[in-house]
């Protein structure tokens, strides 16, 4: 098992593109030649052994996708300089939701994108969600140059990749854009590893790293559950998540903090990628396991989302007033206005919840391509702040929506940024 060492500063990235395209066979070919490099540390792993397939405990969530990632892979590296927590994201459709969770958690994003098609529905959707999440740096990664037909596709490719990265706020035109074949690397093929190798030495020098806030109060993001009991104890839970605030440390008594429930609970023991540690400081990917429940707690009642805080730190809201940017259709946004009453599903740091919009002051609709102030209301209490930014769904052209059913959300059809929250209307219970 890979460990690495937390003296080195942390620096948290995705792989994010449409399903594949070869995230994972670069993620594979990364760690190979990290795994070669002195200074570095890593372990070597195949495409299969990312994608778990052969886990008995996922066969499920793989039975309806004969290939590609499904669940998102978490991964710990050393460069030489850095540490690096890497997730591999699912690049499918109907796995957006998870995705856009974690990609809350990460500081800089890899588009990966095959040069025979050029990049696809779910490249766009991911680089958006990203931004929406708060990603402002993202490097490129064009991959299966090997049998791209056409080389001035690749041009082609780079500049609209460019002109997307700029369009969500970021740094477009000094971006990194490497070509390469991931799968050729991976077979040992120098003139291909060379790609890979500058790809390892933008995430050592000049990615920059998130500065976070390890002063109290204590505030950690939770972002994956696991519902069974820990160690087969029922007053037990296991959680990961991301310390967003302060620091954690085991033995300490903090609250659970849901939407409908909050609950003292006492750090049993702290996790990161395996390896076990007396505490964790602000930006760090954690495991908790989590003692002191009441035998009748429902676990069911976790959400992503929820919060562990030291008592009163943060409150939990669910109205706020945005600003709104509506997606045009040619960005892969809705075809029709957005009117007062429409419901969103909203993408807010590593919750999601479902909102219904009021334009402000209320108004005809709004067009896609234009920005909106409008209020949003959510159906469950979450983690609000000023500056937050947000990314929102619906249906498009219109909500598909069964008699009596749930909506089908659809493709993404905007982002945000929260400019106040407001006080509850919606009690909690």
């Amino acid at each position: 098992m890979s460990t690495t060492s937390r003296e080195k500063p942390l620096l948290s990235v995705a792989t994010i593109g449409h399903h594949g395209d070869g995230k994972t066979t670069l993620v594979a070919a990364l760690l190979a030649a990290l795994d070669q490099r002195p200074g570095c540390h890593a372990e070597a792993k195949t495409v299969e052994q990312l994608d778990r397939r052969d886990d008995p405990g996922f066969v499920a969530h793989y039975q309806a996708y004969p290939s590609g990632t499904v669940l998102p892979t978490k991964l710990s590296y050393e460069t030489l300089s850095r540490r690096v927590a890497h997730f591999d994201v699912s690049g499918r459709r109907k796995r957006v939701r998870s995705s856009a969770t974690l990609l809350a958690s990460v500081d800089s994003a890899i588009i990966v994108v095959d040069a025979s098609v050029g990049p696809r529905a779910q490249t766009f959707e991911l680089i958006r969600l990203a931004a929406a999440a708060g990603v402002r740096q993202f490097v490129t990664f064009i991959n299966k140059c090997d049998i791209a037909e056409d080389p001035e596709l690749l041009d082609v490719i780079e500049t609209e990749l460019r002109e997307v990265v700029s369009d969500v706020g970021a740094d477009g035109d000094d971006m990194v854009v490497l070509r390469g074949a991931a799968g050729q690397a991976l077979t040992g093929d120098r003139n291909w590893q060379l790609p890979v190798n500058t790809l390892i030495d933008v995430l050592d020098r000049e990615l920059q790293l998130t500065p976070y806030d390890a002063t109290p109060p204590t505030v950690v993001a939770l972002d994956i559950l696991h519902r069974r009991h820990p160690l087969g104890e029922p007053k037990k839970v296991l959680v990961e998540g991301i310390v967003r605030h302060g620091t954690v440390s085991r033995g300490q008594h903090l609250t659970l903090l849901g939407s409908r429930f909050e609950a003292p609970v006492a750090v049993r023991s702290i996790e990161s990628f395996h390896v076990r540690h007396e505490d964790a400081g602000a930006g760090e990917h954690i495991g908790l396991v989590l003692e002191g429940l009441s035998k009748r707690f429902n676990r069911n009642r976790l959400r992503k989302g929820d919060l562990l805080i030291t008592e009163n730190a943060r409150q939990l809201r669910h109205r706020f007033r945005a600003r709104l940017h509506l997606l045009h259709p040619y960005q892969g946004g809705r075809h029709t206005p957005m009117f007062s009453g429409d419901e969103v599903l909203v993408f807010l740091g590593s919750a999601t919840a479902v909102g219904t919009v009021t334009m402000i002051p209320d108004s005809l609709g709004a067009m896609p391509g234009t920005e909106v102030i409008a209020e949003v209301v959510l159906k469950r209490h979450v983690y609000l702040q000023e500056g937050m930014t947000l990314g929102f769904r619906d249906g498009c052209d219109g909500f598909a929506r069964e008699t009596g059913g749930p909506p089908q959300w659809s493709g993404t059809a905007g982002t945000g940024v929260i400019l106040e929250v407001l006080h509850d209307t919606l009690p909690k219970t």
